[in-house]
């Protein structure tokens, strides 16, 4: 009877995650995945040459997931403020939980729409979001960057009137780009 018991269970908790990502995927336009490691690392170098020096960096993540980009830049600039923004409450409390253990202070995870964030004192955002999701909030972060902002985009390229000053081929088996633009 017991192992009936953990078998519903465990079906009840896959059923909810599914179920989860589903609505969140329907809601946002957005599905759920994750950075490559050499996509995160690309991200992280591009940050270190090319983010603005002499002043402390506001780096922000829209549809952050887990946590895993704004964990790892957050533990190589430890001077940064890194905020992940995730709307889905499954990878969001994945996040939390993941800063909890790793102990990263500069980090911030908030449980907030991306299309709804004041972007005006970010100096870098990093995003892996889908090319619709991405050119709907294209006109938002165009008005809120301010001038020499970084927009690093895993893999989606932004609307036409960005123009990128980098196109780097990090993943070639994939053809997955990082572009890079400055406001």
């Amino acid at each position: 009877m017991v192992i009936y018991l953990v078998a519903l269970l465990v079906l009840t908790i896959i059923i909810l995650f599914m179920l989860n990502f589903e609505y969140y995927r329907h809601k946002l336009g957005v599905s759920t995945s994750h950075s490559s490691d050499s996509m995160r690392q690309a991200i992280l170098d591009e940050i270190l040459d090319s983010a603005p020096q002499n002043t402390k960096l506001k780096i922000v993540d829209p549809g952050c997931g887990s946590g895993d980009l704004v964990l790892k830049i957050a533990k190589s600039i430890p001077d940064a403020t890194v905020v992940g923004l995730e709307l889905s409450p499954i990878p969001f409390w994945q996040a939390v939980l993941k800063k909890k253990i790793s102990g990263q202070k500069n980090t911030i995870f908030l449980r907030e729409n991306f299309f709804e964030y004041d972007f005006s004192d970010a100096q870098v955002i990093v995003t892996f979001l889908p090319i619709p999701v991405l050119h709907k909030l294209a006109p938002k972060l165009k008005s809120d960057m301010k001038s020499g902002a970084l927009l690093l985009s895993n893999a989606f390229q932004m609307p036409e009137d960005w123009i990128s000053y980098k196109q780097e081929m990090v993943q070639p088996i994939l053809k997955r780009y990082l572009y890079c633009y400055k406001a």
